[in-house]
């Protein structure tokens, strides 16, 4: 991925850690959460994790999530709720895309 990135001449930060004690250092573009929610506890963890994540997006910026149908309505419950921030793009199958419309703490 970083390779193909380069080739093209994008920054591209790929981070491997605990996603429920990971602190972003900054505010990215995009922000990509890949088949990690079904593997939380439970659903204070699923919207502690969302909420630090959509937390290090920048205006303008977008996140897209990966993950399984179960969890599909706790997802778009979460951005529902701050509609000032974000703006959903996409709701399909296992497959979010939000803009955040403002830079506010969501």
């Amino acid at each position: 991925m970083l390779e193909e990135a380069e080739s093209e001449n994008l920054a591209v930060d790929g981070v491997i850690a605990d996603i429920t004690n990971y602190e972003a250092p900054d505010l990215y573009n995009i922000v990509v959460i890949d088949s990690v929610l079904h593997m939380l506890q439970n659903d204070e963890i699923r919207n502690a994790v969302l909420e630090k994540s959509s937390n290090a997006v920048c205006k303008a910026g977008f996140i897209l999530i990966a993950d399984t149908p179960k969890h599909k309505s706790l997802i778009c419950d979460y951005f529902k709720s701050v509609p000032k921030v974000w703006k959903i793009i996409k709701n399909e199958k296992n497959f979010f895309f939000a803009h955040k419309i403002a830079l506010i703490k969501s």
